[in-house]
């Protein structure tokens, strides 16, 4: 017995840029990829991440001032949820704060910079999870 797979494929109907098209399109095929497939694959992205802004944002560009603008962004979320944890006022506010670090993870490349989050994050997880033992490390 042979099963086949059979996958709905919908049409759609957007309307491009010509030239933004024309471009894109030959870039896919230059690499050897079908446009559908690129933007499939971007859907699939969005809604894992469960959102299409954050999506769009771990396409992030290395240009040197974008970078240091998102090092130092991180650094002042991070002196803000220091101080709550400090305090123990960790709470709403500052966990938005702290999910805002986290999606900047991904784009950081400074290893100081990463290794104070990944400690950040064990101290804020011991707090939100109600361990105070650990979170006074």
């Amino acid at each position: 017995m042979v099963t086949v797979l059979v996958t709905m494929r919908a049409q759609v109907g957007w309307r491009l840029d010509r030239l933004l098209l024309r471009r894109f399109m030959e870039l896919c095929g230059a690499e050897g990829l079908r446009p559908a497939e690129v933007v499939e694959e971007f859907m699939r992205r969005s809604i894992e991440v469960g959102s299409v802004s954050r999506a769009l944002s771990l396409m992030v560009s290395h240009e040197p001032k974008v970078l240091l603008g998102r090092e130092l962004k991180a650094r002042a979320l991070i002196s803000g949820i220091k101080g709550a944890i400090k305090d123990r006022s960790f709470s709403g506010e500052e966990y938005e704060e702290y999910q805002r670090v986290l999606d900047l993870l991904p784009t950081l490349q400074d290893p100081e910079l990463i290794e104070e989050i990944k400690a950040l994050a064990q101290k804020a997880n011991a707090l939100l999870t109600g361990d105070q033992q650990s979170s006074a490390r």
